[in-house]
């Protein structure tokens, strides 16, 4: 085994304990503050009083994706100055950055992350972001799960791990890309850009699935506990 094996090995494990046990409690954002924020910047999002066009909410979901690739740069940067030693941090930043992204995108087309179908609609934007596809037999219809406990249900917790572990080594794979990382001084640059770039296909492909929702459903956004009552219709 290279050199080079006996990195991505270390950190693809080390990766994938801190995701499968840590990520969603530690770095998930509460919608209500998610809401808040939004409100706070003036962005439209659907909730039980509001209903914005998908036009108007494609133009707010492109501000977010902006600021995140923003941010993506900056994690890029700082994990190529550090060269190999960076790799890990890096994509689990980097993971992170994908999930609060794909959080606030689904509150703003009326989704609610943490509870109800809103729970699987978020991890299923989290996999379109990393192009991962869900194996058939996994498949988990919204339009079947009751409307508040689908966070719960270990179809929807299996659905959840099984694309946790995919996104790990998706994201520890993109940050690795050509082996550059055992030069830090290129690194910089070129881990910036690429991240850069990285999160405008993935911002894009996360709205783009949001937005198929929201042009097939009239999604309720809950102002209390019983959110998402529309049935979410699977993309095709």
């Amino acid at each position: 085994m290279s050199v080079w094996d006996d990195v991505k090995e270390a950190a693809d494990e080390r990766l994938e304990t801190d995701l499968l046990t840590a990520i969603y409690a530690a770095a998930s954002l509460e919608t209500e503050e998610v809401k808040s924020d939004l409100r706070d910047a003036g962005v439209p999002f659907v909730d039980i009083d509001h209903h914005p066009t998908v036009e108007e909410l494609g133009i707010a979901a492109d501000a977010l994706i902006e600021l995140a690739r923003r941010d993506a740069t900056a994690i890029g940067a700082a994990g190529g100055a550090a060269g190999a030693i960076g790799v890990p941090p890096e994509a689990l930043a980097s993971v992170v950055h994908v999930l609060r992204l794909a959080q606030r995108l689904c509150v703003l087309y009326g989704h609610d992350p943490e509870r109800g179908p809103g729970y699987v609609v978020m991890w299923k934007t989290v996999a379109a972001a990393w192009k991962i596809e869900l194996p058939e037999e996994m498949e988990v219809r919204v339009k079947d799960l009751p409307q508040t406990a689908a966070a719960q249900l270990p179809e929807s917790k299996e659905m959840a791990a099984w694309i946790a572990r995919k996104v790990a080594t998706r994201a520890l794979w993109s940050v690795l890309g050509k082996g550059i990382r055992w030069v830090p001084g290129l690194a910089t640059g070129i881990s910036a850009y690429a991240a850069n770039r990285r999160m405008k296909s993935q911002g894009r492909r996360m709205k783009a699935l949001l937005e198929d929702h929201a042009r097939t459903t009239a999604p309720k956004l809950l102002a209390g506990p019983s959110v998402e009552e529309a049935e979410v219709v699977e993309p095709h």
